[in-house]
């Protein structure tokens, strides 16, 4: 079992595209801990913008992650209080903290998995990550 700020990870699984996700527990409702330090609670139909990196400093109007499972669970919060994922800004190389989880487009096989086709945009300087990114977004997204 892992712990993630106030979540318990509780289960991994193998996907159909290869790829480990976990779905965990939620000891509270309606609140993320972790994202830059912050206690963030999410309203209905608010809009939330994802900046996902591992040293750019993030943007005006964004809430920051720097690893996949954190993403993860910060879209899964974001959904449970029936926000929106307005965008999702993505980086593929993410250092040290690949530990946690992988690379970016890991983010993308997750999304692939669920259905969930959120807006993307990627600001990598991998010119190969971005290559495989750009290719499965344009294999999957409507």
């Amino acid at each position: 079992m892992f712990s993630f700020g106030e979540r318990i990870i509780t289960e991994m699984k193998q996907s159909e595209i290869g790829w480990l996700y976990m779905k965990d527990q939620v000891k509270t409702n309606k609140k993320c801990f972790g994202y830059e330090g912050k206690n963030v609670r999410f309203e209905k139909d608010q809009k939330v913008k994802i900046y996902v990196d591992d040293v750019r400093p993030v943007p005006n109007g964004y809430i920051g992650t720097k690893s996949v499972n954190e993403t993860i669970a910060l879209i899964e919060e974001i959904e449970d209080a029936g926000a929106i994922v307005e965008l999702l800004d993505l980086d593929h190389d993410l250092g040290d903290y690949a530990d946690d989880g992988g690379d970016a487009i890991k983010i993308l096989d997750y999304l692939v998995e669920y259905d969930k086709y959120y807006p993307v945009e990627i600001h990598s300087a991998n010119p190969v990550g971005v290559a495989y990114m750009e290719r499965m977004i344009e294999r999957y997204w409507p």
